[in-house]
This record gives C-alpha cells, structure tokens and sequence, in this order.
C-alpha cells in the first residue's frame, strides 16, 4: 500500500445520519404533538449528521445504541414528534465522510 493511500484512509471517517424529519402539512405549526414526517426518500447531503466516529466499526455500533435507545423509550412514543425520530433512528445509516453523495453537505 501506498504511504498517499494509506494516508487518505486514515483520514476518512464515519457519520451517523438520520433521514431529515419535519413537521407535516397538517402540523404547520410544528407542534411536537402533531404529525411528523420522515423523509426516507431525501437525497443523502440532506440526512442529518447524528454523530461523528473514527470508524465503520463504532459507527455501527453507534447506529446499534441508537436504534435500542428508541426501543427502549417505546412506551414515550405519544407525540408525532418522537414517532419521526424513532423511525429515522431505525433508517439511521453509517457513511464514509469522504461517500460523494454527501457533496453541499
């Protein structure tokens, strides 16, 4: 391997992201208690970085806590809010900081 080469994958590291979530048409206010919606679909540069990791193995396991951390907390699921979080936590993805669907991020 190439000193260059090497160089650059040390210097990559991991995000967390979550799809972006919003309050829906019918929540204009974006009352917690009203309806919330998680764009799945949104262009990845759009996703919301969760957290920041040195590696694909911690990420990972970032992604694993954040996951069980809304599973846990089920029973607090009573406002739309906290609805479009846990299931952007559940679609929450580890990526590369150097991925180039991140470009404008």
């Amino acid at each position: 391997m190439r000193f260059r080469h090497a160089t650059a994958l040390a210097l990559t590291g991991w995000y967390l992201i979550l799809p972006p979530a919003h309050p829906s048409p019918d929540n204009p206010q974006g009352s917690m208690t009203g309806p919330w919606l998680t764009d799945v679909n949104a262009k990845l540069k759009d996703w919301e970085i969760s957290g920041r990791f040195d590696d694909a193995a911690d990420c990972e396991q970032g992604r694993t806590g954040l996951i069980k951390d809304f599973a846990d907390h089920e029973h607090d699921l009573g406002s739309g809010f906290t609805r479009a979080f846990r299931i952007a936590g559940s679609k929450a993805q580890c990526i590369s900081t150097d991925d180039p669907r991140l470009k404008g991020k």
